[in-house]
């Protein structure tokens, strides 16, 4: 399981966020679910950024609306 780290890096932020998504896609179970909406909440600077709004990938942002995680 990957937990948010402080001072992450951008493209480190996207691969733990694409893991957890898939992970909670996959295996919805709640602690699945709760880790990645916490790294999305944790990180909201990195989901402005077009690059990993680009690299995240549709589903993954259709998911995160599901859940109400929005850029």
């Amino acid at each position: 399981m990957v937990r948010p780290q402080e001072g992450m890096s951008q493209a480190r932020v996207l691969l733990s966020l694409r893991a957890a998504i898939d992970t909670a896609i996959r295996y919805p179970h709640q602690g699945n679910v709760d880790t990645a909406l916490e790294i999305a909440r944790t990180y909201p600077r990195a989901l402005a950024s077009a690059h990993l709004r680009h690299n995240l990938g549709k589903r993954r942002w259709d998911w995160l609306a599901e859940h109400g995680v929005t850029p």
